[in-house]
C-alpha cells in the first residue's frame, strides 16, 4: 500500500490536481483501469507507517493551540490517537521499527523515543520527560529513517548525514547526551553546465534606453549585438554587425536594460519545482530579469536557482537569503542567545545556497549584532528588517 497527500495547488499548479484533498491510498502496484485512489482522511499532510501496517501517522493541527501534532489513525482515518505536539515543530518522522521519533524544530533535526499515545509529550528543543538527542549540528532538512530504524539521515545543502541510534542514545550526563553531531557525511552533488545560448544576434531599429547618462541615454533607431550571453556592442544605426550574426528588426519596439528587482517575493515551488511557474514568467513578461528574494523557503529557492541556471525551467535569475532568521516566535522561529547560535543558522544558509542574510524581527539589539558578525565572517550580505 502507498500512501499519497493531495493538496491545494498554491497559486502555482493546476487546480484540476487539487479538487479532493487529503490523504489518499493505492496499492503499490498503481491504479489499474477504473480503479480510483481511496480517501483516508482530509486532516494530515506526511502519512507514513511506524512499525504497524494497521495504523498510519499523519501530521495535523492540534486539537488546542497552536503548531503541529504527530496522530496516528486506522486506515479508515478513524481512531485517532495523538503521540506528540510541538508549538514551533516543522516536521515530524517515526522510525519504520516505532521505536523512534525525529522531528524538526529551529532548522535542527532532534530524535526521541516515540511517545505511546493518549497522554502526548510537547515537543520543543528541550524535553525533560523523554531522553532527547538533537542529531544534526549547523541545521537539518528531510529527516528519514533507514535499516528498519536503526539509523537517522538528514540532508544540509549537497551533503547527507548519516547516525546509528546507538551513536544517537549514547548514555552520559552531558546536555546532549554525550552525542557529538556529525560534522562530515557524503556529498549528493553534482556538476551541470550552465545554459548559455550559442551564435550571435542583431538587434536593429530599435529605441534603445541605454542609461548612460541622467537623459537616460536614449538612442533612436539603434542596435544591439549580442554574442552567446553578453551584449557586445549597443550602439545607432552605424555599429558594426558581424556577418555570421542573425538579425532581428524590431523597429517600432523599446529596448531597456533588465531591471533587477532586489526585494522580490514569489513561490517557487508547492514541495517540487514546476516546469511552470507563472510567477516566474510574468515576472520576465514585466522585464524583470534578475531577482533577490529576502524571505523564501531554503529548500526550494536555491533549487529553483540552480533549475534557472541549467535550463531546466524559465525564469528570472534568482538570489535569494532562503529563511529569513526570525525572532519572533513562531514555526520560522531562530533561537538566538549567543555568536554560537547566530553562526550556526548562516552557516546552515550558506550550505543551502544563500549568498544573503535577513535578519528580521530579532527583538534584542545584541542578536541582530550577533547576526550580523557571523554573517560578515562567512563573508555573507545581511538585509535587515524591523518588526
Amino acid at each position: 500500500m502507498v500512501f499519497l497527500r493531495r493538496l491545494t495547488s498554491r497559486w502555482l499548479t493546476s487546480p484540476d490536481w487539487a479538487i479532493d484533498t487529503g490523504v489518499f491510498r493505492i496499492p503499490s502496484r498503481g491504479l489499474g483501469k477504473g480503479e480510483r485512489a481511496e480517501h483516508v482522511t482530509r486532516h494530515g499532510s506526511n502519512p507514513h507507517y511506524g512499525a504497524r501496517n494497521d495504523r498510519l501517522f499523519v501530521t495535523r493541527k492540534p486539537e488546542t493551540g497552536d503548531g503541529k501534532a504527530l496522530v496516528s489513525v486506522n486506515l479508515d482515518g478513524e481512531a485517532a490517537r495523538t503521540h506528540a505536539t510541538g508549538e514551533y515543530v516543522l516536521l515530524f518522522e517515526v522510525s519504520p521499527d516505532g521505536r523512534h521519533l525525529a522531528f524538526r524544530e529551529n532548522y535542527n533535526v532532534y530524535a526521541l523515543p516515540l511517545p505511546p499515545g493518549g497522554k502526548p509529550v510537547k515537543l520543543s528543543t528541550r524535553v525533560k520527560s523523554l531522553p532527547m538527542v538533537k542529531a544534526s549540528g549547523d541545521g537539518g532538512n528531510f529527516p528519514g529513517w533507514s535499516e528498519n530504524g536503526q539509523k537517522l539521515n538528514w540532508t544540509l545543502g549537497p551533503t547527507a548525514f548519516s547516525v546509528s541510534v546507538d551513536e544517537l542514545f549514547r548514555a552520559s550526563d552531558d546536555d546532549n547526551g554525550g552525542y557529538t553531531p556529525p560534522t562530515e557525511g557524503d556529498s549528493l552533488s553534482m556538476r551541470l553546465r550552465s545554459d548559455l545560448p550559442q551564435g550571435k544576434v542583431a538587434l536593429t531599429g530599435a529605441r534603445l534606453v541605454t542609461m548612460s547618462s541622467e537623459d537616460g541615454g536614449v538612442i533612436e533607431s539603434g542596435v544591439v549585438v549580442i554574442e552567446g550571453n553578453r551584449i557586445t556592442a549597443v550602439g545607432g544605426e552605424n555599429t558594426n554587425i558581424p556577418a555570421d550574426a542573425r538579425v532581428v528588426d524590431v523597429r517600432g519596439k523599446t529596448i531597456i536594460p533588465g531591471i533587477i528587482d532586489a526585494h522580490a517575493h514569489g513561490s517557487a515551488g508547492v514541495g517540487f519545482i514546476p516546469q511552470q511557474n507563472w510567477k516566474a514568467y510574468a515576472t520576465l513578461a514585466m522585464g524583470v530579469t534578475t531577482v533577490h528574494d529576502p524571505s523564501n523557503d531554503a529548500r526550494e529557492i536555491f533549487a529553483a536557482a540552480e533549475m534557472q541556471r541549467t535550463g531546466q525551467i524559465l525564469a528570472p535569475r534568482i538570489f535569494s537569503t532562503g529563511d529569513i532568521v526570525y525572532g519572533a516566535r513562531s514555526t520560522h522561529f531562530a533561537d538566538i542567545n549567543s555568536l554560537d547560535d547566530a553562526r550556526r543558522h548562516i552557516r546552515r544558509l550558506k550550505a543551502q545556497g544563500a549568498g544573503s542574510i535577513k535578519n528580521y524581527n530579532q527583538p534584542r539589539r545584541e542578536q541582530r549584532q550577533m547576526i550580523t558578525t557571523a554573517a560578515r565572517e562567512e563573508g555573507m550580505l545581511v538585509v535587515s528588517e524591523g518588526g
